[in-house]
């Protein structure tokens, strides 16, 4: 009985062996193996009394566990860069198919692309929401704004309003992470030395980064913040003075906003107010009808305004976009209001100065003046990639926007000699503008390479839509 207990324990200590074996190594049990712990098996028809033996502990892995959810996560976000791809082929080829070759009696052929003076419009817009834009503007002075910061501040606070006090954001500035309103008011509005009435006292810059760059850091308030704090050093360093400007000299005050809603000027408000105004006007007849000053059939009217709103161009979740509504998506963005005058009062500092970088005569000596925007937005856009490690694609930059507006030729020129992979990223980034083919002149000498790109490009994204996967 003795050797037979033996036996049975050598052969279970030999299968645990095995099964450790397999969870280090992830090697399966061969044929040779089962034979070894199964030989010499004795034959005895008599059922073996077998003793108790421990269960076997399987340790715990989290590493396991998070490498199957990173799995998951993989494959999801590799369906939706398919559909991206998908859409980024539909639009590019879109574009392929609108070009013809203009033949000239005069100079060089070229490449016409033709589209509608709005799309056109629509495009340059679109330029701004896909990178990073700051906008600098002056204080309102006209008759129906006050002299005191105290209305933009209000303006500011409006999503803290009906939040509770832990709830709400607050201002931030360069060293400190929570001040409040009545601060901001009372700081600015007594910076004010030797401005005359019709000076303005403070200007507001917007930072918005794209949806892409807010993605790119979690949307996280904390990495904004220290975003902000480095384009102020950006935005000190972009004065033209005899004696450099620090950050250190410039008293601003920053407030995160999480929400936008759609303006009168966004496409999708413009395309959908000639059914917005048609349906106000039969608003305005249920009530005539009712009130006996009208006749008509209400329901009617009704139905003629459910239909309008289900034929207008734009809806979200269903419903006909409306000036007002909550715009989707991450919406984060950062105003800044900043003092015209310098933390001491002593020095006026504006931004919006008609001077770039350059020099004039006072009293007889030479005065250095002037405020480079330009060099501003580059650097602004250089230190979010610097601090976030962030690959801005060429669609994203300052600069290409500016080469859109002033020489869109070259800009769509220029985009079709990036690398596959940069180019079809910024075709994606494009159309999420809503632009279907974007107009363009290509003069010749860049056709060649441009049609070479083209159908290196058409392979490669047949080859990726087949494989499943792409490099962007």
């Amino acid at each position: 009985m003795r050797s037979l207990e033996n036996s049975v324990k050598g052969r279970i200590n030999a299968l645990i062996s095995i099964i450790r074996d397999i969870e280090k190594n992830q090697t399966k049990p061969t044929t040779a193996m089962l034979k070894l712990l199964f030989e010499q098996a004795p034959n005895n028809s008599k059922q073996p009394e077998l003793t108790a033996v421990e269960p076997l502990e399987i340790p715990f892995s989290e590493d396991a566990f998070a490498t199957s959810f990173e799995a998951i996560e993989l494959r999801k976000k590799k369906n939706e860069l398919k559909l991206e791809l998908q859409q980024c082929r539909k639009e590019f080829l879109a574009f392929l198919n609108a070009i013809e070759i203009v033949k000239s009696s005069f100079g060089k052929p070229k490449l016409l692309v033709k589209i509608t003076p709005e799309t056109l419009e629509n495009l340059k817009q679109h330029l701004k929401k896909n990178r990073m834009y700051i906008s600098i503007t002056k204080q309102h002075l006209d008759s129906t704004f006050s002299q005191s910061s105290g209305d933009f501040v209000a303006y500011l606070e409006k999503e803290n309003q009906g939040k509770a006090p832990e709830l709400q954001e607050h201002f931030f500035d360069q060293s400190n992470g929570r001040i409040s309103a009545k601060q901001v008011i009372d700081e600015i509005d007594h910076n004010t030395a030797k401005l005359k009435k019709r000076d303005p006292k403070f200007y507001s810059l917007t930072i918005n980064p794209s949806q892409r760059e807010l993605k790119h850091i979690e949307n996280n308030p904390e990495l904004l913040k220290k975003y902000v704090r480095e384009v102020m050093k950006d935005y000190a360093a972009s004065f033209y003075q005899d004696v450099p400007v620090t950050v250190d000299q410039i008293k601003y005050f920053a407030k995160i906003e999480y929400e936008r809603t759609f303006k009168g000027f966004d496409r999708e408000i413009k395309e959908n107010q000639p059914y917005y105004a048609n349906i106000i006007k039969l608003e305005h007849d249920i009530v005539k009808i009712r009130n006996g000053e009208g006749k008509g059939n209400i329901r009617a009217v009704q139905k003629n305004i459910e239909r309008l709103k289900k034929q207008a161009p734009h809806h979200l979740n269903g419903k006909m976009i409306v000036q007002g509504m909550q715009k989707p998506g991450l919406q984060t963005h950062i105003h800044i209001i900043v003092s015209r005058k310098d933390r001491s009062n002593r020095y006026s500092l504006s931004p919006r100065s008609s001077y770039k970088s350059s020099q004039a005569t006072l009293n007889g000596k030479p005065v250095k003046r002037g405020f480079d925007r330009s060099e501003f937005y580059k650097n602004a856009e250089k230190t979010f990639d610097r601090l976030f490690l962030y690959k801005r694609n060429f669609a994203e930059t300052y600069q290409a926007r500016n080469l859109f507006l002033k020489e869109p030729y070259k800009y769509f020129a220029q985009l079709m000699k990036l690398p596959i992979n940069e180019r079809s990223l910024a075709l994606k980034i494009l159309g999420k503008s809503g632009v279907k083919i974007p107009m363009a002149n290509i003069p010749t000498n860049q056709v060649q390479l441009a049609l070479k790109a083209i159908k290196q490009f058409r392979k490669v994204i047949d080859r990726a839509r087949d494989a499943g996967a792409i490099g962007i």
